[in-house]
């Protein structure tokens, strides 16, 4: 449970480097991470363990397909608990699920393109997992960000985006 936690914990860490929340990465950042969520990642892993069981419990294949859904918990909780916002862990559960309705073969297919890097870092006796599980966690940050994007309420043409910074930003900053 230790290692999940910092896992966990690096995980995070790696989804506030990936949206530039940090300058840099350093290195123990993910002790932090679990030390001030140490109670909400443990709930969060906790719950989560308990259906993924409840479901597994009807047979292999529908364990799989909610471990799929639920699999961005984790990274919902957390931006929620950074925008200041108590959420249950249920609810968090309840997006990931509809975040990842018609995307959980994209994320298969996605961690099924790491088999050969896997297999190559297997030949390395486990070395060269120190690389390639950093890349995959980054890969998975990259989906989730794109997933989140994705599902962003569509703006009205004549409101300014503050984070846009293409032609249309520039329209609507001119009028």
């Amino acid at each position: 449970m230790a290692t999940g936690l910092i896992l966990a914990g690096l995980n995070l860490a790696l989804l506030d480097y990936y949206r530039g929340d940090s300058g840099f990465l350093k290195a123990f950042t993910s002790f932090k991470y679990t030390k001030n969520y140490f109670v909400p990642i443990v709930k969060v892993w906790f719950v989560t363990c308990i259906l993924l069981w409840l479901w597994s419990l009807l047979l292999f294949i529908p364990g799989l397909i909610k471990g799929y859904s639920y699999s961005q918990t984790l990274y919902i909780y957390f931006d929620h608990l950074k925008k200041g916002q108590q959420v249950k862990v249920i609810n968090c559960i309840t997006e990931s699920r509809k975040l990842m309705d018609g995307h959980k073969m994209n994320l298969f297919i996605l961690q099924l393109s790491f088999i050969g890097w896997m297999l190559l870092a297997g030949l390395t006796r486990g070395i060269g997992y120190l690389w390639l599980e950093p890349y995959m966690a980054i890969a998975v940050i990259a989906f989730y960000t794109i997933l989140i994007k994705d599902n962003e309420p569509e703006r009205p043409a004549n409101v300014e985006n503050p984070h846009s910074e293409g032609p249309d930003h520039i329209a609507v900053a001119e009028n």
